[in-house]
């Protein structure tokens, strides 16, 4: 399964599966993280996107790609 998490100071965005929309979560508010508030925040969305994209390292335990020949 691919999911990627990102905290950025209140703000948590998850996105589970490659082509999923991002979930996002403000923790101080909603700490269970029960609500979904992406549609109502877009510039947090679009920085937390920013740095799934860009902030990671790849690792061969958690491989990004074509998980079944394991390329990258």
């Amino acid at each position: 399964m691919y999911m990627q998490a990102v905290r950025m100071g209140d703000w948590k965005g998850v996105r589970v599966g490659k082509n999923a929309p991002l979930e996002l979560y403000h923790l101080k508010r909603d700490p269970s993280e029960t609500k979904n508030v992406a549609a109502e925040y877009p510039r947090v969305v679009a920085r937390i996107e920013e740095l799934m994209r860009t902030a990671r390292i790849e690792s061969e335990d958690y491989p990004i790609g074509d998980v079944k020949s394991n390329r990258r």
